[in-house]
């Protein structure tokens, strides 16, 4: 046991040398990018250094290899290559090192697992790596034990202490609720097509997280099918997105508070020329960390969600989606100082709906919709409102000049004098209804 705790103590005193104080890691502030490229795919997608350049040419920005057995020069070595190639890495943990998961990458006999050591010399020799941005336990564990206890090695041998990602791969809100323990950001899977479901899953699976992380720092993202779910055919199914649905999807996360996102994954979904998919991703990641800039929009503080969105025809709520129903619209307001305010919406129902959005207290007289190439009239109603039609899967983001953003009506306050004393007032909430206010 002495012998143990000596050579744990050496290897942090080793990596700190070499290091140095200065040693800084790459940070990303909204993680956006695909699970794979992988080395070990068919040669017809390349080799992994032509398929990190693919990736990092259309502007994602981190990369992660499912590897069930990694040994340190197979980490070193896709890093090095990621790192040639301008991108971050969320670095891979070998489930099969960690525990007997009956899954069958880890070869029978199943690969020796590694001792405490043996995992302290594994992350801090990975720690050196000033483009490895994050750990990721292994994908969808259930061993939570296993978990809470690399959680805890992670944090003690990353001499820069980087956040740990999670997966728990569940539809279940108390499996979810276990991973802010030992998790900083929490994946949610979304896969409408290999799971049966409409498209507000990833609306359902946001919720989920944002249930789960409540009261702690944990954040969230989704992850988004970039696949056909032939791929699994014990599901019994077949299918993937279409363009509309996959942004719909990414959209629907953002909404939902996800601070990132990740297609799974490059191999499938290049492999089966989903070029339409591909297509949009790129997109999307344009418009979010690219030259569209909303990754500021997204990331500026919360603000009361008081604008308001009436159904003026159309279904008013979603399919059902593991037993919920959601609002059709989804909406999420943001608002920075000095630029004004944005407001996501996004179609989660089946057919097409007009909703109008109001108490926007906007400073001009008409809304752009960004990406789009259109506006739309602001009346003066109720401080400002407007009108617009989603088809199914659409996504529209608004932007209007407002020096502050618009409050709940629940807050708002009027003066209702009382005679005869002409200088007292009383300040009493004005309450008015609709059909919802976010």
């Amino acid at each position: 046991m002495i012998r143990t705790l000596i050579y744990v103590v050496l290897i942090l005193v080793v990596v700190c040398l070499v290091q140095g104080s200065s040693a800084q890691s790459a940070t990303v502030s909204f993680p956006l990018g695909l699970m794979g490229p992988s080395g070990d795919t068919p040669p017809q997608l390349g080799t992994l250094t032509q398929k990190l350049a693919d990736t990092t040419s259309h502007g994602f920005n981190i990369v992660y290899e499912f590897r069930g057995v990694q040994e340190i020069s197979d980490a070193e070595d896709y890093l090095n290559k990621a790192q040639a190639a301008g991108l971050k890495v969320v670095q891979n943990m070998p489930v099969c090192r960690l525990y007997q998961p009956n899954r069958p990458i880890c070869g029978q006999p199943p690969v020796p697992l590694w001792t405490e050591v043996e995992w302290a010399n594994f992350i801090s020799t990975l720690a050196a790596h000033n483009n490895l941005v994050a750990w990721y336990l292994p994908d969808e564990i259930d061993n939570f034990q296993a978990a809470a206890n690399l959680y805890q090695w992670l944090h003690t041998y990353d001499p820069l202490d980087r956040p740990v990602y999670g997966n728990p791969g569940s539809f279940d809100q108390s499996v979810i609720n276990l991973f802010p323990a030992f998790t900083e950001f929490l994946w949610a899977v979304s896969y409408p097509e290999l799971s049966g479901e409409p498209r507000a899953l990833t609306t359902h699976m946001m919720k989920l997280d944002a249930n789960a992380c409540r009261g702690t720092n944990t954040q969230w993202g989704a992850i988004l099918q970039f696949f056909d779910s032939a791929h699994f055919p014990e599901y019994g199914r077949v299918g993937h997105p279409t363009a509309r649905q996959l942004r719909s999807d990414s959209y629907q996360a953002i909404i939902g508070g996800a601070k990132g996102l990740w297609y799974f994954n490059y191999e499938m979904g290049k492999g089966d020329g989903l070029d339409e998919l591909w297509s949009e991703m790129i997109t999307v990641t344009d418009e979010i960390i690219g030259s569209g800039g909303l990754v500021e929009v997204i990331l500026a503080p919360d603000v009361p969600q008081g604008i308001i969105t009436h159904i003026i025809s159309g279904p008013a709520q979603s399919p059902p989606t593991q037993g919920q129903v959601y609002d059709s619209i989804q909406t999420l307001q943001k608002w920075r100082t000095g630029d004004g305010t944005y407001l996501f919406a996004v179609n989660i129902a089946t057919d097409t709906v007009v909703a109008e959005f109001s108490n926007l207290w906007p400073a001009t007289s008409t809304v752009q919709v960004l990406f789009e190439g259109r506006t739309r009239p602001i009346s003066d109603k109720l401080f400002g409102s407007f009108q617009d039609s989603f088809a199914p899967d659409d996504v529209h983001i608004y932007f209007y000049p407002a020096p502050r953003p618009a409050p709940p009506l629940t807050q708002i306050y009027l003066p209702i004098v009382i005679k005869p004393a002409p200088k007292l007032y009383l300040y009493l909430p004005l309450i008015l209804k609709s059909s919802s206010v976010y």
